[in-house]
């Protein structure tokens, strides 16, 4: 039978017992609070040894000494003080406030998204999603770093030039082997040396005017004695002599008392009479009349109409007739083109000209008015809406300018016409008639408010019933106006186009409802594909970042945050509805972690 021995002892250092079995040792003793060691006597079942006693075994053990330790590999979970229970895949960590020191703890998931946030002309800071921010100091003479605002004025204002040296600097200071003039040379500029002039006798002679071209000292004195001069052989009408200056002389003229000019063309008589009869006349044969006529053989004219573009010399050469320009107005109804050949006929030239004035009935405006009698703009794209949805209500009707209307009456067929009209809009179906008291006096003349006898609150424009969306991902509906005087026929149209939108933003949900997408804080009418240009986007607490198109829209995304790749995950589609009633599927894509108040930059590539 087990035994329990009660020790009491001031000095419990060492305590021998006899040899009996020990279950529980209690110390009773004041100033006693450990027992350091028990020496057994003797073993249990050792009734006559002797010696220093037994030693502890197992996870504890002793020696002879008295001393005990813990073996190798044996201390486990179960003998940790621990604040808390265990978890599978949890980690210790050090809590001093709690108990024991240690507290088990869940360890961290997911990748760290490293981002730019605030920055200043000295530094960056570099932002964690899972752990502290870091900041990146400007670079030193000792250590790496980023480019200082500073740094980098100094860099874009001395971009790629060549510098010089510091040598170089001295000897531009001290103008070092600088090419210059010698002094002597600077006198001698000062001083005209060596210049190339004129001699002093050269100078003496052009003041003199020596070697002039003139006459001879015998010809000047012949002329101061008249030598050789011709005797005058005196006045009178003969051979030989002169007229006094007073004696009548006869005029010019064809009469009777006047003379012919010394040039004048004289006829015989026969010639005379020849020209009374007109005989032998220089005429043109009936051949030449007919030429005439046909203008055969003309010389080049100046302009000829065409209906293509010249492309050589020869072009500018129409029914044998060559001409200098041509005239193309079969481009279009509102710009014509002036085809120049150069004088070479080496090169053409292009005018391109504009209409100026048009002659005939022509509509110059037709719009849609809203229920305040403006204009519904063609210029803007709209969201596409349900079909049974009403893009814009009460419209008080068209309006359209009319010029050059002959006699001022429409004649002939004059309607205005639907396309990718809904079948919920009452009007249209057929088109409406448009008659000359449709029309306002005056130039031009106008088509105010017409309706056609609808009243107002009936006239209400549904969105369009476009089967298909074009290649710029659009709808469209389309009012045609025809207008015809008789004369001539005129249309004008108005076009409106319709869009959907993409939505990206973000979300704390682990996936969206309808609701929830059109709700995303950027929603941009679609492109022709799925791309989106590199844009800033801004998280609100802990949010995923999604990117939600319509499935129409073809290729497959590739995204980039803050210039990253990184690999979104498509989630189910969604039927999206949106705000003014239009339906269709939309992919979903949502980022791989939630990104905390964060700035971000987002961009979509196909």
């Amino acid at each position: 039978m087990a035994e329990t021995v009660v020790i009491s002892t001031t000095s419990p250092n060492n305590v021998t017992v006899g040899p009996v079995e020990i279950n529980q040792v209690s110390v009773s003793s004041p100033a006693v609070t450990t027992v350091s060691a028990i020496i057994f006597q003797g073993p249990k079942g050792d009734t006559g040894a002797t010696g220093s006693g037994s030693n502890l075994t197992g996870e504890v053990t002793s020696t002879a000494e008295s001393v005990s330790t813990i073996s190798s590999n044996v201390v486990d979970e179960d003998n940790l003080k621990v604040s808390n229970s265990p978890v599978n895949g949890y980690l210790l960590s050090a809590q001093s406030g709690n108990t024991g020191g240690l507290t088990w703890v869940e360890a961290p998931s997911g990748n760290t998204s490293l981002g730019i946030g605030a920055a200043s002309e000295t530094q960056v800071e570099v932002t964690s999603s899972t752990g502290s921010n870091a900041t990146i100091a400007a670079a030193s003479a000792s250590q790496a770093g980023v480019m200082t605002k500073a740094l980098f004025d100094n860099v874009a204002a001395n971009t790629a030039k060549t510098g010089i040296t510091s040598e170089q600097a001295s000897a531009i200071t001290a103008n070092t082997a600088k090419t210059g003039i010698t002094s002597g040379q600077a006198s001698a500029i000062t001083a005209n040396t060596a210049k190339t002039g004129i001699t002093s006798g050269q100078a003496s002679a052009i003041t003199a005017n020596t070697a002039k071209t003139g006459i001879t000292s015998g010809q000047a004195s012949a002329i101061t004695a008249n030598t050789a001069k011709t005797t005058f052989p005196g006045f009178g009408t003969g051979a030989g002599t002169a007229l006094e200056g007073n004696t009548a002389l006869l005029q010019l003229g064809i009469t009777s008392s006047t003379a012919l000019a010394g040039d004048t063309t004289t006829i015989t008589s026969g010639q005379a009479s020849a020209i009374s009869a007109n005989t032998a006349k220089t005429g043109i044969t009936s051949g030449q009349a007919s030429a005439i006529t046909a203008n055969t053989a003309k010389v080049s004219s100046k302009v000829n109409v065409t209906s293509s573009q010249p492309t050589s010399a020869s072009d500018f050469t129409i029914g044998g007739v060559d001409y200098e320009l041509l005239f193309d107005e079969s481009a279009t109804s509102s710009q014509a083109f002036l085809y120049g050949l150069n004088s070479g006929s080496t090169a053409i030239y292009r005018a391109t000209m504009s209409r100026s004035t048009i002659l005939t009935l022509d509509v110059t405006s037709f719009v849609l008015q809203n229920s305040s009698g403006s204009t519904v703009s063609t210029g803007t794209t709209y969201e596409i809406g349900a079909t049974t949805n009403i893009f814009k209500e009460n419209c008080q009707g068209f309006n359209a300018s009319y010029n050059n209307v002959a006699g001022g009456t429409l004649s002939g067929t004059n309607t205005i016409s639907v396309s990718n009209r809904s079948s919920s809009q009452a009007w249209g179906s057929s088109a409406l008639t448009i008659e000359t008291s449709d029309l306002t006096a005056g130039t031009p003349q106008t088509l105010v408010d017409f309706r056609d006898g609808t009243s107002q609150a009936d006239f209400d424009v549904y969105y369009p019933n476009d089967p298909s969306w074009d290649s710029s991902q659009r709808k469209t509906l389309q009012f045609s106006l025809t207008a015809n005087d008789g004369t001539t026929q005129d249309t004008s149209s108005a076009t409106f186009y319709f869009k959907n939108r993409v939505f990206y933003g973000g979300s704390s949900n682990s996936s969206l409802t309808s609701g929830q997408i059109i709700g995303l804080a950027n929603s941009p009418f679609t492109g022709s594909n799925l791309s989106l240009s590199s844009t800033s986007l801004s998280t609100s607490g802990t949010q995923y970042v999604y990117y939600c198109y319509p499935s129409r829209l073809s290729g497959t995304p590739s995204f980039k945050v803050n210039g990253f790749d990184t690999g979104f995950t498509q989630l189910s589609d969604v039927s999206v509805t949106n705000s003014s009633g239009y339906v269709e599927s939309y992919e979903v894509y949502q980022s791989p972690q939630q990104y905390t108040d964060a700035s971000l930059t987002f961009e979509v590539t196909t």
